[in-house]
């Protein structure tokens, strides 16, 4: 059909204006751009990054043209016509800015390429960019390869996932090698690409496109196996367009002909699945509203939809039909039911499936998608990969392509089966059959016109029996002269519903039995997993061996900064678990010290004999982590750590962050190296920092349930130097969720006239302007710490006095005066004014000092009503004390809500032993929230209670003794036994002292097989520890338990959940 040519026009069309172009007049819709006026009119506008379909974005610059009365050009694709408007395309200058933009981009792609490099170019350093090039692929998805050698960077690949798939799996980047990237740097397998392909048939270049191979086909036609194809309904509407014809053309027979002669010994239709697919499915519809749900019910036919439900939209997995695709039925059948009436077996059969869509080369692959060791099918080729293989095989010509029936007996299809091909035809098909099979009444019209069409979104109402059925489609994307010839192919059928068609009726008969019968679930029916990123390594298991608690104490830091990032961590010993427990664990991270010659801890000992008696790669599925603590004095540095990082590694297990090694002869101890090997394994499992938000600071006067607001802040006397005072904050429009037991991060500020002072001092214009840029996430330190004294020291103070006093300072023979000096708890200013020759430059300054890091204090709710929106919090002395103190009603406070590990019992009844250490805030938010349980719940009594409180003066420090005295009188605190450490001359009170002293009352708790032990306080000078002992003592002397017993009393605690720490 020849192509009619566009003519001018003076007469007013509706919503149209007159535009000129290149001299001549036209009538083009108001609403285009001038490349869609252009292309309407016949005038070529030539486009890189522009797509109809997307959102003109004007990257590339090629669609330059010029407009009489604008002084420069105008890029054509993100420019609306206008009335009267003249265009030129055609210029010197048009052509001049649209060559050199051109050339711009293929200078991008040819710099990628390792042939385009000089001549006189090393052999070394083509080596390198051709490894470069090919480091750059990615390869790992099933579907398609993203190869950068010929990317020209329009970004129409990441567009169209973003804007019409609504995915975004890529990204564009600066990287010269790669300039497009999966969102993942795993690559597109481990990213949210779904495989629908849209990336590839919007690449102009072909810099993405479907994973092609055809060695395994090769190898199968030289292996003598039975080739046995399928195809989709699709590809008979598609397949001729590969050599020029009219998209629509219908090409069955060519089709079929063009692979029998191509290798294929047997071709059957897909459309023979599809009709099945309509009775398993419309069977499965009419059980569920029998049942009553779960509703709505989705198709399942698209490897896409569930590949994008599997990863980004899990909770509608119960919703999807359990049915497999036609192309997964077909192949199951073939390597069955047919391949049993052949006499062959199943792995002398190659399945090969043509289709549509990239997804399929990824459906494939499932693991549900076959049995015994095979696959039902071997591999998938697109439309236009069967295609070049036809052609490969020396048909070029159209005309010399033969003309083929499809095999029996898996091919013979209703109307109904041939609707798969268009968008919404699956639900259109299945609803024929599900509403006769469902009433027992036949369809005047079995055309459900309501749910055709281009829209996204169609819907009609279909009544079953008196039930309204609503069937939905959402498809953005349609081509219509496809469907067209689909529709076309339908209505000439003889038969147009699935459950009418004679050869399914006779495999039911003959081998399936029934829909959706045991034969029919054991080969066409399959099921779902949840493989979104709320699912990739959200459990870990942390396990410590110490000998003096540094590493328990590292541990249980990590435990916590893991917990807050929402994962599920288990923290134990490494003798406290079963050492086979690690091989079914995703993420193991292990913290172990080393002593004497290299030796391992005791504890250490269970686990790694069970490792070095494990094969290599066992634990092929485990992921890990390692950090070590020691001193590299020893000549042997953290040797336990390198033995467990080796062995790990030769078992298989993948490890995710590079072995850490901690000096406590560094400058911050273990710390030194534990930080950046914490910020480097949350970079690594994608962990996001907690989130942030300003809020108004809400009140100051002190408010406790069980006394009279205070007309002071302060909740110590005043002449005490350790001064507490009560604050609170409004948080009800952060959005902010949190339960008992979190904790409230607040991220203050330096009051503004010291930093006003500090800069007049510092000689130092306030007005300036100081470009920072975070280097890392270094841990902050509140004061001043020995490498800070070294850096003054090395490389700024001038005076000899200074410099020797800085010497000693951070020297060996000073670590006693350093001491002494830290003792009043120093500021930086107060560290640069004591030193004042050494004056480093600002940006010397910013790098030195680190940034203030929030504070972190309990929360605790007043009543239930109120977890929305307020929040009490008692704070110590400090930064954060005097910003709190200073900051006015209203006046906006930066905070976040960190997750903590202290959560109330699920049952109100299950005793609590609790250990707290300072005021005892967390504590009481236990209480107070079993408080408002019992009256809730209307509990005449609730499980027993028993409170160490520990701290330096009852009554100085102990403020919350109204509270829990009334606690008490409200019986949710049976006990409390207040450990005071500074008010006895002579005696240091603590709560392990005190445990040790008189067992009885842990044992009155702990008696009881679902008690619960709650802990938090400092982790330093091994205080979980010495609790734990004393604990365990405890159920020696007060339970009468062996040792044995005791300890295994306290770690099935422990596995339990029962054994609660939150230790800073």
């Amino acid at each position: 059909m020849e192509k009619e040519e566009p003519s001018s026009s003076h007469f007013p069309v509706p919503g149209s204006v007159e535009v000129q172009i290149n001299g001549s007049s036209y009538q083009v819709p108001a609403s285009c751009n001038i490349v869609e006026a252009c292309r309407q009119a016949g005038v070529y506008v030539p486009t890189v990054c522009y797509h109809p379909r997307l959102k003109p974005v004007g990257k590339c610059g090629v669609c330059t043209v010029d407009i009489e009365g604008s002084k420069e050009g105008v890029l054509a694709c993100s420019t609306k016509v206008a009335p009267g408007m003249r265009i030129h395309t055609d210029t010197p200058e048009v052509k001049a800015r649209c060559s050199a933009a051109l050339t711009r981009l293929m200078n991008r792609m040819r710099s990628r390429q390792a042939q385009e490099t000089s001549p006189q170019a090393s052999r070394e350093f083509r080596e390198l960019l051709a490894w470069a090039q090919e480091s750059a692929k990615d390869e790992t998805s099933n579907a398609v390869v993203i190869d950068p050698s010929t990317c020209i960077e329009c970004g129409r690949c990441a567009r169209a996932c973003k804007e019409l798939q609504g995915i975004g799996a890529l990204k564009l980047t600066d990287s010269a090698m790669a300039p497009v990237q999966a969102t993942s740097d795993e690559g597109l397998y481990h990213s949210d690409c779904i495989s629908c392909g849209q990336c590839s048939a919007f690449c102009p270049t072909g810099a993405i496109h479907e994973v092609t191979d055809f060695g395994p086909l090769r190898e199968a036609i030289r292996q003598g196996k039975v080739i046995v194809a399928q195809t989709a309904p699709a590809t008979r509407v598609a397949f001729a367009e590969e050599w020029g014809l009219e998209p629509g053309t219908v090409a069955e027979r060519k089709m079929v002909g063009a692979l029998k002669a191509s290798g294929c010994h047997f071709v059957f239709d897909t459309n023979f699945t599809a009709d099945l697919t309509i009775l398993e499915e419309g069977t499965e519809l009419l059980g569920r509203i029998k049942k009553g749900g779960p509703f709505p019910m989705i198709t399942s036919c698209c490897p896409a939809w569930i590949n994008m439900c599997e990863k980004l939209y899990p909770e509608f997995l119960p919703n999807l039909s359990t049915c497999k695709s036609p192309e997964g039925m077909l192949g199951a059948l073939i390597k069955t039911y047919w391949a049993d009436r052949m006499g062959k077996k199943p792995t002398e059969i190659f399945s090969l499936s043509i289709m549509p869509c990239t997804a399929k080369k990824d459906e494939c692959r499932r693991d549900v998608l076959g049995r015994r060791g095979y696959q039902d099918v071997d591999m998938v080729l697109t439309t236009r990969e069967a295609a070049r293989w036809v052609k490969e095989q020396g048909f070029q010509e159209w005309a010399a392509l033969p003309e083929r029936d499809y095999d029996n007996p898996l091919s013979e299809y209703s109307g109904g089966a041939v609707l798969f091909a268009a968008t919404g035809g699956v639900m259109e098909a299945a609803l024929r059959t599900a509403y006769e099979v469902g009433t027992g009444r036949r369809l005047e019209s079995v055309d459900f016109r309501a749910v055709r069409g281009w829209q996204g979104i169609r819907e009609a109402t279909v009544d079953f029996d008196g039930r309204p059925i609503k069937p939905k489609s959402n498809d953005p994307a349609v081509l219509q002269k496809r469907a067209g010839a689909i529709y076309a192919l339908d209505t000439h059928m003889a038969v147009r519903r699935s459950h009418e068609n004679v050869a399914l009726q006779q495999l039911y008969t003959n081998f399936l039995g029934a829909p959706n019968s045991h034969k029919a679930h054991e080969l066409l029916h399959t099921h779902y997993r949840d493989r979104s990123e709320k699912e990739k390594q959200r459990t870990a298991l942390v396990l410590y061996a110490t000998q003096t608690g540094n590493s328990e104490q590292a541990a249980r830091r990590l435990s916590s900064e893991l917990q807050a990032a929402r994962f599920a961590v288990r923290l134990a010993a490494m003798d406290a678990i079963g050492p086979a427990e690690v091989a079914r664990e995703p993420l193991v991270l292990l913290v172990t010290s080393t002593f004497g010659e290299g030796e391992r801890p005791d504890m250490a000992g269970p686990l790694w004999d069970w490792l070095a008696a494990q094969p290599a790669g066992a634990l092929s599925t485990v992921a890990y982590g390692v950090f070590g603590l020691g001193s590299s004095k020893y000549t042997k540095f953290c040797q336990a750590a390198r033995d467990f990082d080796g062995r790990l590694e030769f078992l298989g297990a993948r490890r995710v962050v590079e072995l850490g090694k901690g000096d406590e002869t560094a400058d911050d101890g273990y710390a030194t190296a534990f930080d950046p090997w914490v910020a480097a394994l949350y970079d690594e499992l994608g962990v996001e920092p907690p989130k942030q938000a300003v809020v108004p600071h809400y009140a100051r006067a002190p408010s406790l349930p069980a006394r009279a607001a205070r007309p002071t802040p302060s909740l110590t006397p005043e002449d005490y130097g350790r001064p507490i005072i009560f604050s609170e904050l409004d948080i009800g429009e952060t959005g902010f969720e949190y339960s008992v037991g979190d904790s409230l991060g607040i991220h203050p500020l330096n009051p503004t006239e010291h930093v006003d002072a500090f800069l007049h001092w510092y000689h130092t214009n306030p007005d300036a302007v100081i470009s920072i840029v975070p280097a890392s996430d270094s841990t902050a330190r509140c004061r001043p710490e020995d490498l800070f004294f070294r850096q003054l020291r090395g490389q700024f103070a001038q005076r000899p006095d200074e410099r020797a006093r800085l010497e000693r300072l951070q020297g060996p023979e000073g670590k006693d005066d350093l001491a002494g000096y830290l003792k009043d708890f120093p500021s930086y200013v107060n560290v640069l004014q004591d030193f004042p020759s050494a004056h480093p430059t600002m940006d010397y300054l910013v790098e030195m000092i680190p940034p203030i890091k929030p504070r972190l204090y309990s929360l605790v709710v007043a009543i239930p009503t109120e977890w929305s929106r307020q929040r009490r919090t008692i704070v110590g002395g400090g930064l954060c004390t005097t910003f709190l103190f200073a900051s006015q009603p209203g006046a906006l406070v930066p905070v976040n809500i960190n997750p903590g590990t202290l959560r109330p019992p699920p049952d109100p009844a299950a005793p609590m032993l609790l250990v707290a250490l300072g005021t005892g805030w967390p504590h009481a938010g236990l209480l107070r929230d079993r408080l408002m349980d019992k009256r809730r719940r209307g509990l005449a009594a609730t499980g027993p209670a028993t409170l160490y409180q520990a701290c330096r003066h009852r009554e100085k420090d102990w403020v919350l003794r109204d509270e829990m005295a009334e606690y008490q009188r409200e019986g949710v605190l049976t006990t409390h036994i207040g450990a005071f450490s500074h008010d006895q001359p002579g005696r240091f009170e603590t709560a392990d002292l005190l445990m040790t002293e008189n067992p009885a009352p842990v044992w009155d708790i702990l008696k009881h097989p679902n008690a619960y032990y709650f802990y938090c306080g400092p982790a330093a000078y091994s205080i979980p520890a010495k609790l734990e002992t004393a604990i365990v003592g405890a159920c020696q002397t007060a339970g009468g338990m062996s040792p044995e017993k005791a300890t295994e009393y306290v770690e099935t605690m422990k596995r339990e959940g029962r054994f609660l720490l939150e230790a800073f």
